[in-house]
């Protein structure tokens, strides 16, 4: 007798329809003899659309069966997913802590694709280790926001001079050097003076060869955010204040006459209903959302843009 199962919970086929036939119609599942090997996702899938039905009669029914069967609130947010992968006609692939995906005849199935739950968070580290990658967030009325994570190199154009010697004053939390020791974009002008801000005199203590005693104090207090400023501007890039956009930083890669071409925050663990923040914004400005962290002890950046859909074209396509 064809049946399936699903652990140690046991299905029959309805419709006199066989093992062979459902994995090969609906792609889910192995077939052992005449018994088909289910994943709960697979499981629920088949079941939601009357192809089997639980020997045990009390199972007849979603209310009785859903927490059976998936046994986990995470779980319930990876099926939604997954049901939306199936009904885009995707052939999907299930593992302990990802999804991988293809349509029919595609020789290479996409992923990994991570669920998240709104509230949930990542550290920079474990999103960075995962790129390229699709994360699937599902928020509290089980809509869908998909978001696709690469690796990014910032490259800018800048090849700026800087001084050999730093002289400068101090003005309560600001800093004030000659107006001709730093390029024309560094600072706030005033008059032949420049006005810098704690992290753009700790960038020049890191770029510059000779500093006064005072300044090796400001060594000292450099945190991740001085790191990724001082290593953006060693990569050619112009870095201003991001705050009226909520970032970190904002990052031209040509000239400052230009519109900057990235938004940047600086982040070890972070919640994705913030992580969607900021790439909303980002979007809204036309703009890319650039993060930055630690991965071991070296700094790197991914990417992240909001998907329209599994098919890959993002938000962006559509303005």
């Amino acid at each position: 007798m064809h049946r399936a199962i699903c652990g140690k919970l046991p299905f029959s086929i309805s419709g006199g329809k066989s093992a062979t036939y459902l994995h090969g119609k609906y792609s889910v599942g192995k077939v052992s003899g005449e018994t088909l090997i289910l994943k709960p996702l697979e499981a629920l899938y088949l079941f939601s659309r009357k192809r089997i039905i639980p020997e045990d009669k009390s199972l007849n029914g979603m209310f009785r069966l859903l927490p059976v069967i998936l046994g986990s609130e995470e779980n319930l947010y990876r099926y939604r997913v997954f049901e939306n992968l199936k009904a885009s006609g995707f052939q999907v692939v299930v593992e302990p802590d990802a999804m991988y995906f293809r349509h029919k005849g595609e020789g290479i199935s996409r992923g990994p694709l991570i669920v998240r739950m709104e509230s949930m968070a990542d550290s920079f580290t474990d999103v960075f280790s995962k790129a390229p990658c699709i994360y699937a967030v599902v928020d509290e009325q089980n809509d869908m926001t998909i978001y696709q994570v690469t690796k990014y190199e910032p490259a800018g154009q800048r090849k700026d001079r800087w001084p050999e010697s730093l002289d400068f004053m101090v003005a309560g939390d600001r800093y004030i050097v000659p107006s001709d020791s730093v390029p024309e974009w560094f600072g706030e002008e005033m008059g032949d003076a420049k006005v810098l801000t704690p992290t753009e005199i700790r960038a020049l203590s890191g770029l510059v060869q000779r500093i006064p005693d005072a300044a090796h104090d400001l060594l000292e207090q450099r945190e991740l955010t001085d790191r990724v400023f001082l290593d953006m501007i060693s990569r050619g890039c112009i870095v201003k204040t991001g705050f009226k956009y909520g970032s970190n930083f904002r990052a031209y890669l040509r000239s400052i006459e230009d519109h900057a071409e990235l938004l940047l925050s600086v982040f070890e663990t972070e919640e994705w209903f913030k992580i969607s923040r900021a790439v909303r914004v980002a979007h809204a400005v036309r703009k890319k959302m650039i993060f930055a962290g630690l991965s071991g002890n070296s700094l790197h950046y991914i990417q992240v843009e909001r998907v329209r859909d599994f098919n890959g074209k993002t938000a962006q396509d559509d303005s």
